[in-house]
């Protein structure tokens, strides 16, 4: 039957057909305008007239699925209802590109007839078979992914060779003279502060409470815009490819999985070394190998402070930082200090800090000022012994754990040929219950070991804050991460007198 028979038994005498038009565009290339222009001749040649338009701009069938496209959903459901009497389309692939969508389209549809104007051709017979259909479905969709791997290939060899990319430019930069460049001299210092806050142990969230100047760049100053300039290589002179997972927009694949390259015309904020060390602060966040907030803390003894009150007692508790300040027009009211859970055992944390400073940095700074590199060298073997040491100890409870592991699995197969009733089976029974609870316990001081392994790594891996020399010019975070790689624990005790007595342990 032709298309014209098919509008003639649809239409009533002396009437057009009512038309409800579809369309989608992934690209600014793939123009909306065009396809109107289709629908509209369509219904010149056929007697339609459209009455309904239902567009989705700026959608990739792909990456969106059909329940996230606002206007399909809201054209299916009018459909139902009888707003009109067919469906103008473009094309199939605007209305999916997947196969199975394909299918529950033409199931959500059934009870209308849908037109493809391109091609003058029925979207969904009814004397067509589901199979058929599906063939021609995929065909379609295999089109598009050697379409979609072609355009990646393209791509990937322009990344690799650092040839210029045409596409959105990341804050701050514009194209002049067929090179990227930074806008203004302004834009360039920002950025080098987001990369400075980041490195120095700000979160995203707490440097975007700074950006307030991105505003009148007409950009929202929130987490992700910080996220999206802090790890994006274009800033050291690099292009990248594959660096968010596939149906993902902020979660990254790990860097060995990126495609990257080097591109001359890119005009560098920073080295990539530079981006890099924000990049590795990053990635040991997300696996937890460094606290968000292992830095960025007043409380210098967070994790160091143990009670020397609770360790007589032969437990081991450390002293917990608690702030009690709160604000007012007239300031800051109230106190910070430590305190342990178990005994209340409190110090305040001006005053310890204040001994700290007195009695541990300023000394070792004053001994040390002449031979200062000798003093850090010093400083970072015992640690570099201390982690050795932390190695070994991993270790060996890995062949502990592997040992028991076979023990139990001799024992539960011999355990398997006794009688259950037997005496022997029950020993076989409690000695395998008693190797269980062996490697869990070796389990448990393996992942202590471990996490105090991860915590030595992050405290050591900037050495700017022990090569400087003046106290006074450190940062919390400098001042921090001192403290972290000169003291090993602070032991406090209460004494007679109502007084605390103090015994550090340092690695100078």
């Amino acid at each position: 039957m032709s298309l014209h028979e098919i509008m003639e038994r649809l239409r009533q005498p002396d009437t057009l057909l009512r038309a409800a038009f579809y369309g989608r565009h992934s690209t600014k290339n793939q123009e909306m305008m065009m396809q109107e222009n289709t629908a509209e001749r369509f219904c010149k040649k056929y007697g339609c007239e459209i009455v309904e338009k239902y567009l989705d701009p700026d959608v990739s069938a792909t990456k969106v699925k059909m329940t996230q496209r606002k206007a399909l959903l809201r054209m299916i459901n009018d459909a139902s209802d009888g707003k009109f009497d067919v469906i103008l389309v473009y094309s199939d692939s605007r209305l999916a590109r997947d196969p199975i969508e394909h299918a529950q389209i033409r199931i959500a549809l059934r009870g209308i007839p849908v037109f493809l104007c391109d091609t003058e051709t029925l979207y969904n017979p009814k004397n067509v078979e589901i199979l058929t259909q599906l063939i021609r479905d995929g065909v379609s969709k295999f089109e598009v992914d050697q379409t979609s791997e072609r355009t990646r290939d393209t791509f990937l060899y322009m990344v690799k060779h650092g040839e210029a990319i045409n596409g959105r430019l990341p804050y701050g930069y514009v194209k002049r003279e067929g090179r990227f460049v930074i806008e203004s001299f302004q834009q360039a210092e920002h950025i080098r502060s987001i990369f400075m806050w980041y490195s120095n142990g700000d979160g995203f969230s707490a440097i975007a409470k700074r950006l307030g100047w991105l505003k009148a760049d007409r950009v929202t100053p929130n987490k992700e815009r910080v996220k999206s300039i802090v790890l994006n290589p274009f800033y050291a002179g690099y292009r990248s490819m594959d660096k968010v997972k596939k149906k993902a927009r902020m979660s990254f694949q790990p860097l060995a999985q990126w495609i990257m390259g080097s591109d001359p015309h890119i005009e560098p904020v920073l080295s990539f070394e530079e981006w890099r060390t924000c990049y590795d602060l990053y990635e040991k966040k997300q696996k937890r190998e460094i606290a968000p907030k292992t830095f960025k803390t007043p409380f210098l003894l967070a994790g160091l402070l143990v009670c020397g009150d609770c360790r007589k007692r032969g437990m081991e508790n450390f002293l917990r930082g608690q702030n009690r300040q709160t604000r007012s027009t007239f300031g800051r009211t109230g106190s910070r200090y430590y305190e342990c859970p178990e005994c209340r055992l409190c110090m305040d944390m001006g005053a310890l800090h204040q001994i700290l400073i007195d009695d541990v940095f300023h000394p070792w700074v004053s001994k040390n000022e002449r031979q200062w590199e000798t003093a850090v060298e010093r400083v970072k073997e015992k640690i570099d012994h201390e982690k050795a040491a932390l190695a070994a100890a991993i270790e060996h409870a890995e062949i502990k754990i592997v040992k028991d592991q076979l023990e139990h699995e001799v024992a539960r197969d011999h355990q398997k040929g006794l009688d259950n009733a037997s005496e022997l089976w029950g020993v076989m029974d409690e000695y395998c219950r008693v190797l269980k609870e062996q490697m869990d316990k070796t389990r448990e001081e393996q992942d202590e070991l471990k996490q105090m392994q991860r915590r030595l790594n992050a405290w050591v891996t900037d050495e700017s804050a022990l090569r400087e020399v003046r106290l006074d010019l450190l940062n919390e975070q400098d001042f921090r991460r001192l403290t972290l790689a000169l003291i090993t624990e602070v032991v406090a005790t209460s004494v007679e007198d109502q007084t605390i007595e103090l015994d550090v342990v340092g690695r100078w």
